[in-house]
């Protein structure tokens, strides 16, 4: 029986590969100038081929689907964790003695150290206990003190968008196994096509952490394969 050559679900794998070649079409004018094969055609062809073995081999939607919802949350969640951050700053500088029961019942003494790390669920908790006890006296008080009314608002619009982003991302996923050698050699071939590319911008941004982490197929997976719980009601 053939063996797969990557550690990591069938549908989590597809999503984190073509998180990468998404990556490596937004660096694609750099990444060329290190490799001329590098061009946008040469990565637009590989997204095809994931597509093509998602759909002949794994049952679920279209790769693009899987790719764009993974993106989209990964967006959200950066942007919610940079105004959390933010509040959380602008709290602890305004509100003095009573700083950490504030933040406490807001939620981030609870989920804030999980979510900054990427936790998923942990920053939808957040959000949902920043939106729930944020009384309208309280959201006054830190309008006045100098928060901004928009930041508020638009964090806690952001506890339904992730919820819902993160439900679309896990609906495009598919627990089926994979069963026969043809559709672990098909899997194992756009993996280790991505990976070549992941490995070598890895070297090409070599001293720039942010860039490298763009393809790093462990963060990327390890992100995706979060354990899952229900989100809290609204």
């Amino acid at each position: 029986m053939v063996q797969r050559k990557y550690k990591a679900k069938d549908v989590d794998m597809v999503i984190a590969i073509s998180t990468i070649i998404s990556n490596a079409k937004g660096k694609q004018e750099f990444l060329q100038t290190k490799r001329s094969t590098f061009t946008l055609d040469y990565f637009t062809q590989l997204e095809t081929e994931i597509d093509a073995a998602v759909q002949q081999y794994l049952g679920a939607d279209n790769a693009r689907e899987l790719r764009n919802a993974t993106i989209s949350l990964y967006a959200i969640q950066q942007e919610a964790l940079r105004i959390a951050n933010e509040i959380k700053l602008q709290i602890q500088l305004d509100f003095g003695d009573t700083a950490a029961e504030l933040l406490n019942n807001l939620g981030f003494t609870t989920y804030w150290a999980r979510a900054r790390k990427k936790d998923q669920e942990a920053l939808i908790d957040l959000l949902f206990r920043f939106k729930t006890n944020l009384t309208p006296e309280l959201r006054t008080q830190m309008i006045a003190k100098g928060t901004m009314a928009a930041d508020i608002d638009g964090l806690i619009a952001r506890a339904d968008l992730l919820r819902a982003t993160d439900t679309s991302q896990e609906s495009y996923k598919t627990s089926r196994s994979i069963a026969t050698e043809e559709a672990i050699i098909a899997f194992n071939g756009i993996y280790e096509k991505a990976m070549a590319v992941a490995k070598m911008a890895t070297v090409f941004y070599k001293g720039n952490s942010t860039h490298q982490s763009l393809f790093s197929f462990n963060k990327i997976s390890k992100n995706i394969s979060l354990p899952k719980r229900t989100a809290p009601a609204s």
